[in-house]
């Protein structure tokens, strides 16, 4: 419960032994910084992660004088981990923590290629631009920032993508098992992040609109929102306990209407809005280091030219894609209000919502980038080799140049010269002391995504560039046909 459920001791003294990321390390008393670690001696790095592996088994049952943040979140995603934490509990805490992390970013990851591309079946989007779509997807670094962590992102953003698609699926066939699954989805997403809220009148006004068009039986409108209504305890108690539906500290600390207004007038929103795009492409976890804002820029304009080619082919946009958007548009006024109550918790220090939470639309949005690509001829492929080549290279970059000499203790400004040198002296034992697994797999791993990267990104670029026509067979999945729309 909010204000009164505390993390564990363990946690507690493993967040005042082990380095933490400077926006962290300002909030939480007695904890390091990454900078202030590099500083320490090698002897000192080592005392503190043989204190941390000395913790006693007690603490785990301890509470400390931290407050859960995470204790008011909707519980499926937590509730889904008590079988994999339960199995690793005999482990020391970073191997627990190693586990738990495998676990959510390969489930996670599976069950969003999934999604994803069943998105991109409903959307239509074949052949090479699906994989490109799927590519984009995958290559973007606050998506693993967003799932690879212990918390619910990692069940939230793969069951987003899955109810878009069925939203989709479900506005251009009547079958009743569409609409089912489709609130099945949302109860699901309700239970496991309070952002699916921004849902809920989407899938109200589709329910309605199906009703009084007599495509949906009573029937089945009631069993749906019966199933609906299986979130509804849970938004209960929170309106109960913390005056709030969403539950969240902020709004729990009590936002008036007053002063969201007052933020709305105040923040410059196409900055905002701007910003809040580019750090959801690249972020650097939780440090929020900087990536070069040209190459940021240049991947946000070349979207914004392939939904101005989109909106060049409105007559083609079927009903299930106008769904689509009006999903994103209603999230995205979700994230307007959320920006709101960020800038009142932060007395106007933060300009837009935290950009973990747009991941839950992104890839519908690259979904819709590349159907506009794809319908777009010639100047489609020439942006759709463009974007794949910044979105390979920035993915690349991310790894090479940034994350690994971020937490190798490389300062400075990140050009490849420099990192280069860097690493002809990389300084494997400090690296060792900022990483969960052993680095050989880091390194392994890291050449294995390095190569596909490459082989992937050139044999795309074979197909788009000019010249050469991209045949339907090529890059395309054995799936089932989509089925047919029915009356």
């Amino acid at each position: 419960m909010v204000n009164r459920t505390a993390v564990s001791q363990e946690i507690r003294e493993s967040l005042r032994l082990l380095p933490v990321s400077w926006l962290l390390h300002n909030a939480l008393p007695g904890s390091i910084s990454f900078q202030d670690w590099f500083r320490l001696s090698a002897p000192e790095r080592r005392a503190r992660w043989d204190a941390l592996n000395r913790l006693a088994p007690v603490l785990r049952t301890q509470p400390s004088d931290l407050l859960n943040y995470e204790a008011q979140q909707a519980p499926l995603a937590y509730f889904l981990l008590v079988p994999i934490d339960s199995a690793a509990s005999r482990l020391e805490l970073c191997q627990r923590i190693f586990v738990l992390r495998l676990f959510v970013a390969i489930t996670s990851a599976l069950f969003l290629l999934v999604a994803a591309n069943l998105l991109l079946r409903a959307f239509a989007v074949d052949g090479p631009f699906r994989i490109a779509a799927l590519a984009c997807i995958f290559e973007s670094q606050m998506l693993w920032a967003s799932i690879a962590h212990v918390d619910n992102d990692w069940l939230a953003i793969p069951l987003s993508a899955c109810f878009l698609a069925l939203l989709v699926l479900a506005a251009r066939d009547s079958r009743p098992r569409y609409l089912l699954l489709l609130a099945a989805l949302l109860t699901a997403g309700l239970l496991t992040k309070a952002y699916f809220l921004a849902f809920v009148p989407i899938f109200a006004a589709f329910l309605i609109l199906r009703f009084l068009r007599r495509q949906v039986s009573l029937r089945t409108a009631l069993l749906s929102l019966v199933i609906l209504l299986l979130a509804a305890p849970w938004y209960a108690r929170n309106a109960i306990l913390y005056g709030s539906l969403s539950g969240t500290q902020e709004t729990v600390a009590g936002v008036s209407f007053h002063r969201l207004a007052g933020a709305f007038v105040h923040i410059n929103w196409i900055t905002s809005t701007i910003d809040l795009f580019r750090w959801a492409l690249w972020t650097g976890n939780w440090s929020f280091v900087s990536f070069s804002r040209l190459t940021l820029n240049t991947e946000l304009f070349l979207l914004a030219a392939a939904f101005i080619l989109f909106c060049a082919h409105l007559r083609q946009i079927r009903p299930g894609e106008w769904w689509a958007m009006a999903a994103c548009c209603a999230f995205f006024v979700g994230l307007m209000y959320q920006t709101c109550v960020t800038w009142v918790a932060t007395n106007g220090r933060a300009q837009h919502a935290e950009p973990w939470y747009l991941q839950c639309i992104l890839p519908c949005l690259w979904a819709l980038v590349f159907l506009s690509l794809q319908q777009s001829g010639v100047l489609g492929r020439i942006l759709a080799a463009a974007i794949v080549s910044i979105s390979a290279w920035v993915a690349a970059a991310t790894y090479l140049l940034k994350l690994i000499p971020l937490y190798g203790g490389f300062t400075g400004r990140a050009n490849i010269p420099a990192v280069l040198l860097w690493y002809r002296h990389l300084p494997l034992e400090t690296l060792s002391q900022t990483v969960l697994g052993p680095l050989s797999l880091l390194f392994v791993a890291l050449a294995v995504f390095l190569l596909l990267l490459a082989v992937l990104t050139i044999a795309l670029l074979r197909v788009f560039i000019p010249g050469r026509n991209p045949q339907p067979s090529q890059f395309r999945y054995n799936l089932p046909s989509d089925p047919s729309p029915q009356p």
